[in-house]
């Protein structure tokens, strides 16, 4: 899972270095910035409504999993029960460590 997430994150560098040198020197600024900001949004996205799609299981029915689609847990609420760290859990754990205060 980390070596994923390193490789989107290398990916959108790469992007952002290929559309600097499409515009002229005075716009790379711009063109980085609009980078961050895309990378910004698109974690803000996936706090409010990707774990839920992927992970979530509904608090109020836990036992209820759907197999196609998660069903609860919007906006990473209802997650503070993580349990140990094991292979099995690393989406669970790097999901909890990323959005833990």
């Amino acid at each position: 899972v980390l070596a994923n997430c390193f490789k989107i994150l290398m990916m959108q560098a790469g992007f952002a270095v290929l559309e600097a040198s499409f515009v002229q020197q005075k716009n790379s600024a711009n063109i980085m910035m609009k980078n961050v900001a895309d990378l910004r949004t698109g974690m803000l996205v996936y706090w409010a409504t990707g774990w839920a799609l992927s992970f979530g299981v509904d608090p109020e029915r836990p036992d209820e999993h759907n197999a196609f689609v998660g069903t609860g847990q919007w906006f990473v609420i209802g997650t503070e029960d993580f349990g140990a760290c094991n292979s099995q859990d690393v989406p669970t754990v790097v999901c909890k460590h990323s959005f833990d205060h």
